[in-house]
């Protein structure tokens, strides 16, 4: 039998896991499991002597079952050989179906420490099964006609590439190239498609740091020779250049994300600790590279690779010493300044205090670099702050590690990671009052600015989660605070720290404004924090822009609600994008621009104009494309009215339906959004018929015309809070991270409710409004009782299955709770006695009575009032559980291994993400994903521990059990 071999491991730690498999494709009888048998599982440890194992820990993974027997391996004389021990343990792996299977296990050593856990792949038992019978040439025509029906695809290069897929976790280099020979041998058309599928570019991902974890590693310098040279004598495999493979690993490091050069360090750093890129390939690693590995081997304590780094790539300042060359560093008065000081420094081996002095000083001065990336200059201050306190240098730590701080605290923010910014820039912010406390001045020049940023993140922070009043008072002690602060090195500075917090208070009020459409105060209150901005010396330039296009934005909705469609246009013509372009925000107002120019043209009788306008509109929402869909079938209705036609009833309600549904996520959006189309659409048919009974134009006309404002008219609280805010505020944030399913359910229960008279009752959508918070709450409570207790988290909930409002408050109000700040929210929310007067006398009197009473029909009427006071309490409830909801997602067909096409189960978001992942996803299948999946990167990379599968399937069969819910 042909083993396939793996060997994995933590090196750092000295422990080297090698798995080694045989598969005997044993079968039981009919109607019994497959095996997938696991031979020789050796665990071979390289430590130092006298460190040997204790026990041996195994963690199936899902319903895995395993059973370990383990033999003590010792050496001639029974006691441990020298260097090397090795514990043998014989698995067997149970699969249902024979499907690919993962588990993991742990080390825990004499002294106690675990090591692990190691995660492990079994592939499929065909797969394996098919690879033994190529490798030792035990195939034949019927070998491959098996393949084709597995993979289901007659496609030769396609069901290569999907074997050696599953199985090349388990085979080694030699065995890889052996079955891509034996392939390309036995089946002429894979022969010619060999070398475009497995180039040079996809080999190097195989090299240390590379995204196919589950491939065989070439993790050294001889194995790269080796696997080389055996390419080299096979017949119908490509022969692999060894420069080249590496050239393409290194390149493959680097990417040009909106213009800026981004390094992944970590995969760069692999490759040199592995194949010493740096020593063989200088020339194939550009400055920044360069300057990454050097920084990189200093934080990691390897100040000799450092110095040969320097060494070998940097030449020598000329100064009389040493010392000159520093004190000229200083005082910037050296061309080079600390970077030509590094190898001078660096071949005094004895010295190794001034080395990591230089070292420091020359990496601080890369991060002040105003070209580099954030993330790159963060990891500069952070590894010449970690060398100054290595040599006790106090003051030169606190600024670097200012600096960190700072420049995460900013990346915090654009990322939209508030809570982070806030962390750091009060960290930063601390920093520079240490400086001032310590020396009389602010070194950092910053900390004005660090303080404003903090606030900035506190007002995101606050906002986010729909607490604009705590942000106002926060904002208000800010002021105070700072005009109290008397050690300000700089009174200057302190009125610009002063005068822009109090933009962002004028910012913050005029949020507030806008969420209560008090539209003319709002305006109000970003004037005057534009005024206030303006009168600074500064760069504020984004400030300024983000505040002008609100106050814009909010001017031209106006305008186009009252009918005035070309200075709305040209009002939202003046909104301004960033610089590096693609603002949401700043797109969806040059919709409505365009939009706004159809409506003109539509008054105006001028079809042919809307018409071709209409097909300019680039539409960036769902909502946007279902009103562009509506007004084109106005369009359709007026053409055919002015043509004398008569449009049938039904056929124009057929139009409606369709132009009701989203074609970029199937999504169907009703009549909200806007003003309902129905009523314009039965006067203008109805205008149809009178104008063949009667055929005086100059009376029907009008009535067309007053039907068309009235439907082209858009409200502008529907522009301003169901669109044109959502991407610049965090009013109903909360929609980009519940589920789709439930959110668009809201949207029926918004129209149900619009279309009731105050007097009406609204028993029936506070019933189905309080029956969507339950199911959001329990996708809220499956995630987090997953994370908490593993596969048994449903016992935790309710031991009988039946989960309630009732079962999932008491999860929420556990003790295990009670330093967890949302959780704490939350459940202040949903125990808040504050409707009485709407349960039955001997119910409690929070939301959970009232969902309760609600399902059990003991409550016969609702009146207008207490429907919104409940509604706005729950929405309230969405808005704190929505930070930390998981993201639902469903991956598409046509994945490929470790890339995954998902599309997103929330409303108005892109359609699809590409992620990346080391967790095999299953095509179609739903899972849960951290909420930091929903960004504006076009990759995103995914650990296992962020994506959750069988728990989401669950909910989602649990939910759909008790509603009326198809998901699809």
């Amino acid at each position: 039998m042909v083993q396939l071999a793996r060997s994995i491991g933590d090196t750092s730690q000295g422990i080297r896991l090698k798995h080694i498999i045989t598969s005997d494709g044993n079968k039981e009888a009919e109607g019994l499991v497959d095996q997938l048998e696991l031979n020789q599982h050796q665990l071979g440890l390289e430590l130092d002597r006298g460190y040997l194992p204790l026990d041996l820990g195994f963690e199936p993974v899902e319903d895995t079952k395993i059973s370990p027997s383990i033999e003590r391996c010792e050496g001639e004389s029974g006691s441990p050989t020298d260097e090397t021990y090795t514990d043998t343990i014989d698995l067997k792996i149970r699969s249902e179906d024979g499907s690919p299977l993962r588990f993991r296990t742990y080390i825990v050593t004499e002294e106690g420490d675990k090591h692990g856990p190691y995660e492990f792949y079994a592939p499929p038992q065909k797969a394996a099964d098919w690879c033994v019978e190529i490798l030792s040439r035990e195939f034949d025509e019927g070998t491959f006609e098996e393949l084709y029906d597995y993979y289901g695809t007659d496609v030769e290069s396609e069901i290569v590439r999907q074997l050696l897929e599953d199985t090349r976790g388990y085979l080694s280099s030699d065995q890889f190239l052996r079955v891509l020979n034996i392939c390309g041998e036995a089946l002429p058309d894979f022969r010619e498609e060999i070398n475009r599928v497995y180039s040079h570019n996809q080999i190097a991902k195989f090299l240390p740091g590379g995204d196919n974890d589950r491939a065989f590693e070439i993790d050294s310098w001889p194995r790269l020779r080796q696997f080389c040279a055996t390419s080299s004598q096979l017949r119908y495999t490509p022969t692999y250049n060894e420069k080249e493979l590496v050239r393409e690993a290194i390149s493959e490091t680097t990417q040009v994300i909106s213009t800026q050069k981004v390094t992944r360090f970590r995969r760069l750093w692999s490759l040199e600790q592995a194949l010493d890129i740096s020593k063989r390939y200088p020339d194939q690693l550009d400055y920044d590279q360069f300057v990454g590995l050097v920084a990189r081997s200093a934080y990691e304590g390897s100040y000799d690779r450092a110095r040969s780094l320097v060494i070998d790539r940097i030449s020598p300042s000329e100064v009389d010493t040493l010392t000159d060359g520093i004190d000229q560093a200083k005082d910037h008065s050296s061309k080079q300044g600390w970077k030509g000081l590094l190898p001078i420094a660096a071949k005094r081996e004895k010295e190794q205090k001034t080395f990591k002095f230089v070292l420091a000083n020359f990496l601080q001065e890369i991060g002040y670099g105003t070209d580099l990336p954030k993330l790159y200059s963060i990891f500069t201050f952070k590894t010449s702050a970690e060398l100054f306190d290595s040599i006790g240098l106090e003051s030169f730590t606190r600024t670097s590690r200012f600096q960190e701080h700072y420049l995460r605290g900013q990346r915090g923010l654009k990322i939209e990671d508030f809570e982070s910014a806030r962390q750091d820039l009060e960290a930063a912010r601390e920093y520079s009052l240490k400086e001032i406390d310590e020396y009389g001045e602010d070194k950092f020049t910053r900390l004005a600015d660090s303080w404003f940023y903090l606030c900035r993140a506190k007002l995101n922070y606050y906002t986010q989660d729909g607490e604009i009043e705590e942000a106002i008072d926060y904002l208000n002690d800010a002021v105070a605070a700072v005009e109290a602060y008397d050690d300000f090195p700089d009174e200057t500075e302190q009125t610009r720290c002063r005068t822009r917090i109090e933009a962002l208070l004028c910012e913050a009020n005029g949020d507030k404004h806008l969420r209560d459409q008090d539209y003319s105060e709002a305006e109000s209150s970003y004037g005057k924090a534009i005024g206030k901005l303006s009168g600074i010396d500064r760069d504020l330039d984004n400030e300024i822009r983000y505040l002008k296009n609100r106050r814009l934005a909010i001017e031209a909705s106006i305008m186009e609600s009252d009918g005035e469609y070309d200075e709305a246009a040209k009002t939202y013509d003046k909104l301004e994008a960033e610089p590096d372009g693609g603002n949401p925000f700043v797109l969806f107002h040059e919709t409505r621009s365009e939009l706004c120019r159809v409506k003109a043209a539509i008054v105006e009788s001028d079809f042919e104009v809307a018409e071709r306008l209409l097909g300019d509109v680039g539409y960036t929402s769902n909502a946007l494309e279902v009103e562009v869909n509506q007004i084109e079938s106005l369009l359709e209705l007026l053409r055919n009215y002015h043509r004398g036609g008569i449009t049938e009833i039904d056929q124009a309600w057929d139009i409606l339906e369709e132009a009701k549904e989203s074609d970029r996520n199937h999504v169907d959006i009703d009549f909200g959004y806007g003003h309902d189309y129905r009523p314009a659409f039965v006067n203008i048919i109805g205008a149809q018929r009178l104008k063949n009974l009667i055929e005086d134009e100059e009376m029907i006309d009008p009535l067309v015309d007053i039907a068309i404002r009235d439907v082209l008219n858009s409200d502008v609280d529907q522009i301003i809070s169901q669109e044109g805010f959502s991407y610049s505020s965090f009013d109903e944030s909360w929609k980009n991270r519940i589920p789709d399913f439930i959110t668009r359910q809201i949207q029926d229960i918004k129209q149900e409710a619009a279309k009731k008279r105050s007097s009406d009752n609204y028993v029936s959508p506070l019933e189905s409004l309080t029956g969507l918070l339950e199911e959001c709450l329990e996708v809220f409570v499956a995630y987090d009782a997953r994370e908490r207790y593993g596969m048994d988290w449903q016992s935790e909930v309710d031991q009988n299955g039946d989960v309630s409002m009732g079962n999932l408050s008491g999860y929420i109000n556990k003790d295990i709770f009670e330093s967890d700040e949302i959780a704490e929210k939350v459940r202040k929310l949903i125990s808040q006695e504050k409707f009485g007067d709407i349960v039955l006398d001997d119910q409690d009197d929070d939301i959970v009575g009232v969902r309760n009473d609600l399902a059990h029909n003991n409550v016969s009427s609702i009146t207008q009032d207490e429907f919104c006071r409940v509604r706005d309490h729950v929405y309230e409830v969405f808005t704190t559980v929505a930070s930390e909801m998981p993201v639902l997602g469903k991956v598409g067909e046509g994945s490929q291994l470790h890339g995954y096409s998902v599309e997103l189960l929330v409303l108005d978001h892109r359609d699809r993400i590409d992620i990346v992942s080391d967790t095999e996803l299953q095509e179609n299948d739903i899972y849960y994903f951290t909420g930091e999946v929903i960004t504006s990167e076009s990759i995103k990379k995914i650990d296992s521990d962020e994506i959750w599968s069988q728990e989401a399937a669950d909910i989602f069969e649990s939910i759909e059990s008790h509603s009326d819910i198809t998901i699809s």
